[in-house]
């Protein structure tokens, strides 16, 4: 998971007598659960929140008993449980979302491209980032009046021009 739900008032009315120190070894301790979409292996916890002192050994080991379930040989915390649950219930929903917006633009690209292939095949070679609205715009007004006379040449020559 890239975030989490963190409800301040919820987390400050539970964890209000912790230290700065604990506040610090407890956000840690979430994060690496939520990257790990899991439990924290018992035998890990100091090592995965780099805890290295004996106070943030201490600080790490006080939250875990307060805040988390030792569950064979991992902590496990129930909220964070749900939150992955939920999350990982949503990622069917959430990939369909990411394959039809890779449909859209792959659509909207290949619309691009004829668009203007077609105003190519009229001598005009607009700026690549012209807007898809303005491309058909101004192929509309080439194919719904045909000019009179032929297109004219530059007088210098574009050598950016692919």
């Amino acid at each position: 998971m890239n975030h989490y739900p963190r409800h301040i008032g919820d987390y400050l009315k539970d964890t209000s007598h912790l230290s700065l120190l604990e506040h610090g070894a407890y956000a840690h301790l979430l994060d690496v659960y939520y990257t790990r979409e899991g439990p924290i292996p018992a035998d890990q916890a100091a090592r995965l929140t780099g805890a290295r002192t004996r106070e943030e050994r201490a600080a790490v080991d006080s939250v875990l008993a307060e805040f988390f379930v030792l569950d064979g040989d991992e902590w496990r915390q129930k909220r964070a449980d749900e939150e992955i649950a939920a999350y990982l219930a949503g990622e069917p929903e959430r990939e369909a979302k990411r394959e039809n917006a890779k449909e859209r633009q792959r659509r909207a690209r290949q619309r691009r491209a004829e668009l203007f292939e077609a105003l190519r095949g009229h001598n005009i070679v607009p700026p690549y980032d012209t807007t898809t609205k303005a491309l058909e715009a101004l192929l509309s007004r080439v194919t719904d009046a045909q000019p009179v006379t032929p297109a004219v040449t530059p007088v210098t020559s574009d050598n950016t021009a692919t």
